[in-house]
C-alpha cells in the first residue's frame, strides 16, 4: 500500500491533509467506508433516521430495501451509486467524488416528500461534519445534491400503496482518526 496526497486551495489555504486518502497498489481505496455508510451514520446522528437495530424513527439501511414480513413500511435506503472522476492533480493523482442515492419509501406521500426535502436541506446546508463509524472518523467535506428530487411514485409490486421518493449526491470524504 501507498499513499496519496491530493492538494488543492480553498481561500488561499492548502488542504491537502484533508484530502489524503490511503490506496492500494491497485488504486482502490482501503480502510474508507463506503459513502452510503457515511451519510447513513449521519442521518442517524441528525436525528432525521434511527439505527434499524433499534428503530425510533425512520430506520436507516445500507445498499439494501428490505421488503417481506416484518419490514417498516417506512425507512430510508442510502445506495452507493457511481461517482464522477474529476480530473487530475498535477501530480497524476486522480480526484473522485464518491455517488450515494438517498431513498425514501412512506406510507403517505405528503410526508415521504417532506423527508425527502429534510435530508436534501440538511446535507446541503451542512459544512465539514466529522462522522464515527465503526470507531473511525470520517469526515465529509461536501456534499452536491445531482439534479432534483425525484418522485417515484407507489411501489410497484406490493399491495400497500407506499410511496418512493430519491436524490442523488456527490461527495468527497476522508477518514481522519480513530
Amino acid at each position: 500500500t501507498y499513499w496519496v496526497v491530493l492538494i488543492a486551495s480553498l481561500s488561499g489555504q492548502a488542504i491537502g491533509d484533508l484530502l489524503e486518502l490511503r490506496v492500494d497498489t491497485d488504486g482502490t481505496v482501503i480502510n474508507q467506508a463506503s459513502l452510503a455508510e457515511i451519510l447513513g451514520q449521519r442521518l442517524i446522528d441528525a436525528g432525521v433516521g434511527s439505527d434499524p437495530e433499534n428503530p425510533t424513527v425512520w430506520p436507516v439501511y445500507i445498499n439494501h430495501k428490505p421488503d417481506g414480513a416484518g419490514a417498516p413500511d417506512s425507512l430510508i435506503v442510502v445506495s452507493d451509486i457511481d461517482g464522477v472522476m474529476d480530473g487530475r492533480m498535477p501530480g497524476g493523482e486522480a480526484i473522485v467524488h464518491s455517488g450515494a442515492q438517498v431513498w425514501v419509501r412512506a406510507m403517505e406521500q405528503k410526508i415521504g416528500w417532506k423527508l425527502i426535502q429534510d435530508i436534501t436541506t440538511l446535507f446541503l446546508r451542512q459544512g465539514i461534519v466529522d462522522v464515527v463509524l465503526d470507531s473511525r472518523v470520517y469526515r465529509i467535506l461536501n456534499i452536491s445534491q445531482l439534479g432534483s428530487v425525484l418522485p417515484l411514485g407507489l411501489e410497484e409490486g406490493n399491495r400497500k400503496r407506499r410511496y418512493e421518493f430519491s436524490a442523488n449526491f456527490l461527495s468527497t470524504t476522508k477518514e481522519v482518526g480513530t
